[in-house]
This record gives C-alpha cells, sequence and structure tokens, in this order.
C-alpha cells in the first residue's frame, strides 16, 4: 500500500510538472508579443527600442523560454504570481479579490445543481 501511494504521488508531480510547462508554453505560443500588448493598455505608446528592451529586461522576456519558466515557477513557490500585463496589478492581489466571489457562485451552483438533480432523479424513479 505504501508503494502505491508512493507511486501516485510521483505520478501527481510530474502531471503537474506537465500541466505547468503546457500553460506555460501555451501562454508563450500565443500570438504577438506580450509587451506590445502591456505597452497599447498604457498611455507609453511612443517608446524607443531602448525603452522596450528596458520593459523586456523588466518583465523577464529577454531572457530564453526554459529560463522564464523556472524563474515562473520559483514564483509560484515563493507566493510571487507576477505583474498582470492586462491590469498592470499584482496577480495574487487580484486573484484575491475575486476569489470570495468566485467561490460564493461555485458554491450556489454547487446547491442548484443539487436541488435539481435530486428532484429530476425523484422524478424520474
Amino acid at each position: 500500500m505504501t508503494a502505491y501511494i508512493i507511486r501516485r504521488l510521483f505520478m501527481g508531480v510530474i502531471i503537474i510538472l506537465i500541466v505547468s510547462m503546457m500553460i506555460f508554453l501555451f501562454m508563450r505560443l500565443l500570438p504577438g508579443d506580450p509587451l506590445v500588448v502591456y505597452v497599447s493598455r498604457s498611455d507609453m505608446t511612443d517608446l524607443s527600442g531602448e525603452q522596450m528592451d528596458k520593459l523586456r529586461q523588466k518583465f523577464g522576456l529577454d531572457k530564453p523560454m526554459p529560463m522564464q519558466y523556472v524563474n515562473w515557477v520559483a514564483g509560484i513557490f515563493r507566493g510571487d504570481l507576477g505583474t498582470s500585463l492586462y491590469y498592470d496589478e499584482d496577480v495574487g492581489r487580484l486573484i484575491s479579490e475575486r476569489l470570495p466571489i468566485t467561490m460564493y457562485l461555485g458554491f450556489l451552483a454547487f446547491i442548484l445543481s443539487g436541488i435539481i438533480g435530486i428532484s429530476f432523479g425523484v422524478i424520474c424513479a
């Protein structure tokens, strides 16, 4: 039984690692440059190449993708989810602001689906 639990935990870690790599890869392979999105949403429309390079360095976009992934995972373990390029705010704070409402809606959906499911089950039986 212990070997089974260890094997399952090991497989869980591998699956989490693979899924995190896929998420990171898919986000980086989206068309367009994340820095261009950031600049277009802010008031910095006329930036020189040097200023763009400084922003790339600030966000770590100047590093190779494997290094960006390692930095991303290390930041997650430290609790630093980064800065949203869309809102220009801390991602952890954005999540913590929206989490209570999301949990409330999920709980209501769970209760409502249970009531409807049990009702239809009784009717169909």
